[in-house]
């Protein structure tokens, strides 16, 4: 083994798995033990970099940030993962939400898209096709609060109100206050 693995030189671990008739793992692991593996020089996060994280993940896409940051989308993930951060994309509320939101299929949000009463945008990642007929998924949808609130005002009538998410309605329509009234609330009865 010390003779002929080098870890710099690709795939010889698996030449030397294949002479022995051993798998490559148990190669690689007698090698780690013998202190043959050379480490990843892994480069540390600097406080620039989280700060970036902070302000950009769930409004751009990972791809974007790990360019941007000059890392890769791998590592990009597990320091968000690290942080608790969730990196889905939070400008507005995609399809698969609104499903949630509305209590409703698909087939009845994208009927609103295709009628023009609920307008939306393609986010813009990387993805093309037409949603699974052989070309790969399509571009995912994102609606903002303007739009859903100008599709509850004229469309009161296409969905049913005592399917939707009642916490989200509410907050949706006053605003995006409904969590931080009710905390000052609670906050004056306590002082009182």
């Amino acid at each position: 083994m010390r003779e002929r693995y080098n870890g710099k030189i690709k795939h010889r671990a698996r030449e030397i798995a294949q002479d022995l008739g051993w798998p490559t793992w148990v190669i690689k692991k007698r090698a780690q033990q013998l202190g043959l593996c050379y480490p990843v020089d892994r480069k540390n996060w600097t406080e620039k970099e989280t700060r970036f994280l902070w302000n950009h993940a769930g409004r751009r896409t990972l791809h974007w940030i790990a360019k941007q940051l000059g890392r890769s989308e791998t590592s990009t993930v597990l320091k968000l993962k690290r942080m608790k951060i969730s990196r889905r994309f939070r400008e507005g509320y995609t399809l698969r939400s609104l499903e949630l939101c509305f209590g409703c299929d698909h087939h009845a949000i994208d009927r609103w898209i295709r009628d023009g009463w609920l307008k939306g945008r393609r986010r813009g990642t990387r993805r093309n096709g037409n949603g699974g007929r052989g070309q790969g998924p399509a571009d995912p949808w994102v609606f903002s609060d303007e739009a859903i609130l100008r599709f509850i005002k004229e469309h009161s009538m296409a969905f049913r109100l005592d399917k939707v998410d009642q916490f989200w309605f509410m907050d949706l329509v006053l605003g995006g206050r409904l969590v931080e009234r009710a905390l000052t609330k609670e906050r004056a009865l306590r002082a009182a």
